[in-house]
């Protein structure tokens, strides 16, 4: 197994110092983390998917978060090239209010409610007190969402 950054548990190489999905010093460890307060990055945006594809890439790795054990997943999904929306975030809110619906998942929070001026954003740093020190917390980041197992 590859090696794996220690702050969002995403795969980095080996000699790689910031990770390129949290941005933060990799702290590298050489498995997985147990722990259940488990934070990982996913970025939507490598490589231009398209909006299907995204979508794929979104549920393909929720799976495998669940059986990771990862209670908490950041999804970096963009807002649009132009500033007013994008077709990647719009699905990736109507995917996690779909799966929230049906008890998938226990929370999805949208990035300009990742703040401790909403409920939802009170709730998620209540449970996950690490969150307080992400760079977009209290950022308005319509460029990434939330989800909670």
């Amino acid at each position: 197994m590859g090696k794996l950054c220690g702050v969002c548990g995403n795969p980095v190489e080996n000699r790689t110092t910031i990770c390129p999905f949290c941005e933060q010093p990799t702290g590298i460890s050489s498995g997985p983390r147990q722990r259940s307060d488990t934070v990982r990055v996913l970025n939507l945006k490598n490589g231009q998917p398209s909006t299907d594809e995204a979508e794929r890439l979104l549920r393909s790795k929720l799976i495998a978060y669940r059986q990771e054990s990862v209670r908490v997943v950041k999804v970096i999904h963009g807002w649009g090239s132009n500033g007013v929306g994008g077709a990647i975030r719009d699905r990736v809110h109507d995917v996690c209010q779909m799966l929230q619906a049906q008890r998938a998942i226990r929370l999805f929070v949208p990035g300009e409610a990742f703040s401790t001026y909403t409920q939802a954003g009170r709730t998620l740093v209540a449970q996950y007190p690490q969150l307080k020190r992400d760079s977009d917390f209290d950022a308005g980041n319509k460029g990434i969402s939330l989800i909670v197992f």
